[in-house]
């Protein structure tokens, strides 16, 4: 079965899909980890560094301590360090959805195959170790962490699965 994938993906997508990225590893070894968007944990950092923050201020008030004024100054440039970090995830996810080329996915019994204008993936059936359905990605996990995962949007969930049943591939789904 062949899927051409023409459109533009969502953010929620991209962001899913760099979260994937920057954790491949982990997620190859642990197929069952949760999958959520790359910002989401940016969000976590940024309150718990505000949260943080605005616990120390009220201690220095209180005690006029040196280390609590310290640790204020240090949590409020954690802070703005995390306001850029969630600017520039933001970024990267906007560069993605205005450069998105056109691709086909391609699931058959001898695996699954993934073609964009100027490359081409492929995971031969005898190595998949997975395939995790998440909120907005399907991703297709290699054995080896050195080969490269496949990922498509969850739009073309219905369409895979009738195909990964069909070539007795479903048994992988996570």
């Amino acid at each position: 079965m062949r899927i051409e994938i023409n459109e533009k993906g969502s953010s929620n997508y991209y962001d899913e899909f760099l979260f994937i990225a920057y954790n491949y590893n982990k997620i190859n070894n642990n197929p069952n980890m949760r999958i959520h968007g790359l910002t989401f944990n940016a969000y976590i950092y940024l309150i718990i560094s505000v949260v943080i923050g605005i616990i120390f201020t009220i201690l220095y008030f209180i005690f006029r301590d040196k280390i609590c004024l310290f640790t204020v100054i240090l949590f409020i440039l954690t802070s703005i360090l995390s306001f850029v970090h969630i600017y520039l995830l933001k970024r990267c996810i906007n560069k993605y959805i205005n450069s998105h080329k056109k691709s086909t996915i391609e699931i058959n019994k001898s695996g699954i195959l993934a073609e964009t204008e100027d490359s081409k993936f492929e995971i031969e059936a005898d190595v998949l170790k997975a395939i995790i359905i998440g909120k907005y990605t399907i991703t297709f996990i290699p054995n080896d962490s050195s080969k490269h995962f496949i990922t498509t949007r969850i739009e073309y969930k219905d369409k895979i699965v009738k195909a990964l049943k069909k070539y007795k591939l479903d048994k992988y789904i996570i």
